[in-house]
């Protein structure tokens, strides 16, 4: 039965808190908290915490019968949420050497973005045909397997794993002074603090690669969650159902498929560095990043004058064509220059992802809330023709990176720092080593 709280939540009036201010306390929530705390605590703890907060949050939205409890427990379902966001590529950059990094990063941004593109297509047609608290029983039945499958997962963090081998050697020899170099280390709250807390804020503000990334990035998934709230506007204009309009989001996804053409680029040039002994430089792996920025302002042109209102007459296809170009440009933007933080910043990776993932939550909670109105009051050929203006602008980054990216990277005390700890280690000569001797 409905009581006068679910009553409220069907009228117009409470559609915008129940369906957008939700979404964006819920992606706002990503970069606010968590940081690189997966150093001092490890990843495993925190996938399986965050998980299981998602699973809880979930039930409790579907259960809820009032705007302000489903309010709650989207802010709640966005920290659980931020666990992936800022920990996944740290994770990618724990277990795989850069070679491999070039397709798990890869798989990463593909499984983000396609997600954001598969929530509107699914939330609208599972809210028509069963109601809409079943996006939430769904997804508290997905996470509630995960947590599950969590538990047998092993510790990536090369810091926390050395440390559990020291204390284990200490416990058996009874030698308690023995000491690893551990630059995650946090014995008390003033040293979390400046690990998991200070350290994102100052390589954000100190680091040209990872502000000109974090900035890019941000901008560019933003647009993704823009477009929830724009192309139902644009196709409305069609005659389009909800649930036609959500389909326009099918060409971002094949665009965001067709990525995997320039990784098979991006390995080959691994292939022919290793065979000469050569080692791979971060810049190496941009260049999906500098055709997709051109594509990415080509895409939002066309779009913006294929539309109604100010052009009548063109097929709706023609419009949803440039769409591949911007599902293609959003996915190498974030999988790219992800790969670029992590290969640039290796220990350091989930610092640099921490404040890029605060960026990105911004724009991404932001976008959404002005994406209707936008659309409305500037028509949807103008607003789109702002998009387009700001992605010309962009194009100017690859140039800078490509051209100056090595020399910023030798200037940062982070980036050098990183690069001694790789060359300690010599995971790309092991890596070589592995592959040539299984040949």
């Amino acid at each position: 039965m409905l009581n006068e709280s679910e009553n409220d939540l069907k009228s117009p009036a409470a559609y915008e808190s129940v369906s957008i201010q939700p979404v964006s306390w819920y992606l706002e929530k990503h970069g606010l908290e968590m940081g690189d705390s997966d150093y001092s605590f490890g990843r495993k703890q925190l996938f399986i915490a965050a998980t299981i907060s998602y699973c809880v949050s979930s039930i409790a939205i579907a259960r809820a019968s009032t705007v302000s409890v489903i309010i709650i427990f989207r802010f709640i379902s966005g920290l659980a949420s931020a666990v992936p966001t800022n920990i996944v590529a740290g994770s990618a950059e724990d277990l795989f050497h850069a070679g491999h990094r070039i397709w798990m990063i890869y798989a990463w941004a593909v499984t983000t973005n396609v997600g954001a593109c598969v929530g509107p297509i699914f939330g609208t047609f599972v809210a028509e045909s069963l109601g809409w608290r079943w996006i939430f029983y769904l997804s508290t039945i997905i996470t509630g397997l995960w947590s599950v499958l969590l538990l047998f997962i092993k510790e990536s963090r090369p810091s926390q794993l050395l440390s559990k081998a020291v204390a284990e050697v200490c416990k058996e020899s009874g030698d308690n002074t023995l000491r690893t170099r551990n630059p995650d280390h946090a014995p008390d709250f003033s040293t979390f603090a400046q690990v998991a807390l200070i350290r994102p804020v100052r390589l954000v503000c100190t680091e040209p690669i990872v502000f000109i990334c974090s900035i890019l990035t941000a901008v560019v998934y933003g647009l993704l969650y823009l477009f929830t709230g724009a192309l139902p506007i644009v196709y409305k204009s069609y005659g389009f159902t909800p649930g036609q309009a959500s389909l326009s989001f099918v060409p971002l996804i094949l665009g965001i498929f067709s990525g995997i053409f320039t990784r098979f680029y991006d390995h080959r040039i691994y292939k022919r560095r290793q065979q000469k002994s050569q080692e791979l430089e971060p810049e190496d792996k941009l260049t999906g990043f500098a055709i997709g920025a051109p594509l990415l302002a080509i895409g939002l042109w066309w779009f913006a004058w294929t539309i109604p209102p100010q052009v009548q007459g063109v097929p709706w296809i023609v419009s949803m064509l440039p769409l591949l170009l911007v599902g293609y440009a959003t996915n190498e933007f974030g999988c790219t220059l992800t790969g670029y933080i992590a290969d640039s910043y290796t220990v350091f990776a989930s610092s640099a992802f921490a404040s890029t993932a605060f960026l990105r939550a911004i724009c991404c909670a932001g976008f959404p809330l002005f994406a209707g109105r936008m659309f409305t009051a500037l028509t949807a050929n103008e607003a789109s023709s702002i998009l387009a203006a700001v992605a010309s602008v962009f194009c100017v980054a690859p140039v800078v990176l490509l051209k100056y990216g090595k020399k910023i990277r030798e200037r940062s005390p982070f980036a050098k720092y990183s690069l001694e700890q790789y060359r300690h280690n010599e995971v790309d000569r092991d890596a070589v080593m592995d592959d040539d001797s299984s040949v």
